[in-house]
């Protein structure tokens, strides 16, 4: 009842296949016995006209109970099942068409998505075929072929070479840039068909294999020309700059994961350096159009595009630098602040000391947000964590900051250690916000300690030496919110200080516990390499001292 007039209307069958759904993530595979004589009763009735409401409701109730059970559980039922759902694709009913291409993309998520053999060449073109087809369905259809096409280019993801999905790639991207570019009368159902297609091809791409990279290239300046023509006239009307804002946000993100899946390969990379003037004009045009505000998802692509290019990104700093300040001072706006400190990382790590003529005005807005008590405590692990960017990447150019900088590090260890026992208690959203902000200390330190050169460092942060093995002994001690990303960072860093800072060795004598620290990290799998280094620095800092 009211599902053709509008897409996830809330209804009784809607609510059943909710509730099944969840019965089936608690009970896990005693679902399927329960189910499946409903499934095999239903799917096939067709004798009276009335009867797609059996096979839809069958449909529904099969890719309702699939995330639960395990793959094995469902991997026989679901090879015997594929091929009947391809076919169902043509019903003669739309509402059956809907729920069948929905159930399809369920599977290929649980079931293809799990590693499961469930499909190989012999079924794959079949498989392609169907979906091709039934994407020039209507709208809600084609909404979820959409989907079914993104979960089954993801899982084949990581493939070495080639992919079983690499000879459909280009077929399959075309006919999902056509569907971006269909229009409906309803313009919802327009901008919904048009958001699933993008991510759709956001979700090939980055599944594509090696072999399908210069196609991935090719992308790139057509989604630059979309981008110039979404940004090429002003927008007349407060709606109309809305629906603007929203396609340039898909084709930038679009852009963002070409760049991303280009930068992890050699031949990629030149592709994406050679279009570079050509992104970053289009992504500067889309922050021309928002005068004042700041288009999160153009920043983000200009984040990816500091992969691509490296060093070469500095050219773009004199245009781009104010966008990014803009968004670095604006806290209130949360998710854009967050966002343009991320993307500062990502131009220090491109352009190292190419940010010196920006680095006063960089400096002032990450300080300025520290100390303000009014900006969002989920912003300053990232603030404290960009101040050890700006130091890896000026080297001793950072020196005139690093009185103002050693002040508000201790003042936020000084936080970390309150926080640590008022969530002693085991209070989980305490104890997590606190390991951001350690890992945002320590990564400060790590970035001055490493970009410094040494004699600078041990001049400037030798007296900063006990507190921070102060602050990685509170974080051995944590027994109740460990976790594995803080213990790398803070290995990382004990290791620097033993190695950078002249007395550590005898700092490190008095805390007998930091030892015991890398020789229980160096039993974690992922942390032996680094707590291996760490030994090593800190046995020579105890021999010498």
């Amino acid at each position: 009842e009211g599902e053709e007039g509008e897409e996830g209307a809330w209804n009784l069958a809607m609510a059943a296949g909710t509730c099944l759904g969840l019965c089936a993530g608690v009970v896990g595979d005693a679902i399927v016995p329960l189910v499946m004589p409903y499934v095999q009763a239903n799917i096939q009735k067709n004798s009276t006209p009335e009867d797609w409401r059996a096979r839809e409701a069958a449909t529904f109730a099969f890719g309702s109970m699939l995330e639960g059970p395990s793959p094995e559980t469902l991997g026989s039922l679901v090879s015997a099942g594929l091929p009947f759902l391809l076919a169902a694709l043509k019903d003669a009913h739309p509402q059956v068409k809907n729920t069948t291409a929905w159930t399809i993309g369920r599977t290929l998520e649980f079931v293809h998505g799990t590693g499961a053999a469930l499909i190989g060449p012999q079924n794959l073109p079949q498989i392609i075929q169907a979906l091709l087809e039934a994407i020039s369905d209507g709208p809600l259809v084609a909404e979820k072929v959409c989907y079914a096409l993104s979960q089954l280019a993801a899982g084949f993801e990581g493939g070495a070479g080639t992919s079983p999905m690499s000879p459909y790639f280009q077929t399959v991207i075309q006919a999902l840039l056509q569907t971006a570019s269909r229009t409906t009368a309803d313009a919802g159902e327009t901008a919904r068909l048009q958001t699933q297609a993008f991510e759709a091809i956001n979700e090939v791409v980055r599944a594509s294999a090696p072999d399908t990279v210069p196609l991935v290239a090719q992308l790139v300046p057509l989604m630059v020309a979309r981008l110039q023509a979404a940004s090429a006239h002003a927008a007349p009307s407060p709606e109309a700059v809305e629906k603007q804002g929203e396609e340039q946000a898909l084709l930038c993100g679009v852009l963002q994961v070409l760049l991303q899946r280009l930068s992890d390969d050699d031949g990629g990379r030149a592709a994406a350096a050679q279009a570079a003037d050509a992104v970053a004009g289009a992504l500067l045009g889309v922050f021309a159009c928002r005068a004042g505000t700041v288009h999160e998802e153009a920043m983000l692509a200009m984040g990816a595009l500091t992969y691509a290019t490296g060093r070469g990104f500095g050219k773009y700093l004199e245009a781009f630098f104010p966008v990014l300040h803009r968004g670095l001072v604006q806290h209130q706006e949360v998710q854009v602040c967050q966002v343009s400190v991320g993307v500062l990382g990502d131009v220090c790590r491109a352009v190292e000391e190419g940010l010196a003529p920006y680095a006063d005005r960089a400096m002032s807005a990450v300080l300025t947000n520290l100390g303000d008590g009014g900006v969002d405590r989920s912003l300053k692990p990232a603030l404290l964590s960009a101040l050890g960017d700006v130091a890896l990447a000026l080297g001793d150019g950072f020196e005139p900051y690093l009185g103002h900088v050693a002040a508000v590090l201790q003042g936020s260890m000084a936080l970390s250690a309150q926080l640590a026992g008022a969530g002693a208690g085991g209070e989980e959203e305490l104890g997590e916000y606190n390991n951001a902000l350690r890992h945002g200390i320590l990564e400060a330190w790590a970035g001055m300690l490493n970009g410094l050169s040494k004699a600078k460092a041990d001049a400037h942060l030798r007296a900063a030496g006990p507190a921070i093995l102060d602050l990685i002994a509170g974080i051995a001690r944590d027994d109740a919110h460990r976790d594995v990303g803080v213990w790398k960072a803070a290995l990382a860093l004990l290791g620097d200080v033993a190695a950078s800072l002249a007395g550590a060795g005898a700092a490190l004598r008095d805390r007998p516990a930091l030892a015991e620290f890398v020789e229980a990290a160096g039993q974690v799998p992922s942390l032996g390499e680094t707590a291996n280094w760490t030994s090593q620095v800190v046995s020579r800092a105890l021999r010498l001292a």
